[in-house]
């Protein structure tokens, strides 16, 4: 096995570092997110050595969705400003719809997050899905993920996964 802080320590940085890090040899290798690693393993500064860790050593499933990230309303706005909630959310589908379907829409990584343009066609994109779209499996990992921030102590109290999601 390995030993902390005899064969390795955890220091995290910034993602727009990962790459840079590496490559000066500050870090020999680390958890990275997309689209670092396809970046990365594309410059041949560094090897991907696994993927889907969230899903397969947290979840406990390679096939499990770990949501971990996604878009948020205020419960201000959700009461306050339904009309505009319900508007944004259904923009948003269409662009999630757009981006999922279209492969043109990938252009945006070069733009937007700095891909090269060789590389926007490869990077994976995550698997975002709708709160009304979510099937019981999704429901379902998503408590287990927010279980375990709970287990951890990174959430005080347990949550509800479903009192947490909108669908319009």
């Amino acid at each position: 096995g390995l030993v902390e802080g005899k064969d390795f320590s955890i220091q995290e940085q910034p993602i727009n570092m990962h790459s840079s890090v590496l490559q000066a040899g500050t870090f020999d290798g680390g958890y990275t997110l997309e689209p670092a690693a396809t970046i990365m393993v594309a410059q041949k500064i560094g090897k991907r050595i696994e993927t889907g860790v969230i899903a397969t050593h947290l979840l406990g499933r390679r096939d499990a969705s770990a949501f971990a990230a996604g878009a948020v309303l205020s419960e201000k706005l959700i009461t306050e400003r339904p009309d505009v909630a319900k508007r944004f959310t259904e923009a948003w589908a269409r662009g999630l719809k757009q981006a999922q379907t279209d492969s043109s829409t990938r252009g945006y990584l070069i733009q937007g997050m700095k891909v090269p343009p060789e590389l926007a066609a490869t990077v994976p994109l995550p698997r975002i899905v709708m709160a009304r779209d979510m099937t019981a499996a999704d429901v379902a990992d998503f408590q287990k993920f927010l279980d375990i921030g709970t287990e951890l102590g990174v959430v005080k109290d347990k949550v509800d996964g479903k009192a947490m999601v909108k669908a319009y």
